[in-house]
């Protein structure tokens, strides 16, 4: 039961650093569209390299995981 536990924490873990990073990039682009005025381009950047970022470090981690 324990380990069916740990499993289960590792990959809430992972689901919130993945929505962290989305949601990081969302208002990081949107702040800086803010400051230069180009509504919505870096706010639509901002979301695909948070997407990009968060798959990323998701797939790396679930490899390094795999190997264990």
């Amino acid at each position: 039961m324990e380990k069916n536990g740990k499993n289960y924490f590792k990959h809430v873990q992972i689901g919130i650093e993945l929505a962290g990073f989305i949601i990081i990039g969302v208002f990081g682009g949107y702040a800086a569209d803010r400051r230069f005025g180009t509504l919505p381009w870096l706010t639509l950047a901002g979301s695909f390299l948070g997407i990009g970022i968060g798959f990323y470090l998701v797939l790396r981690r679930l490899l390094k995981n795999s190997d264990d």
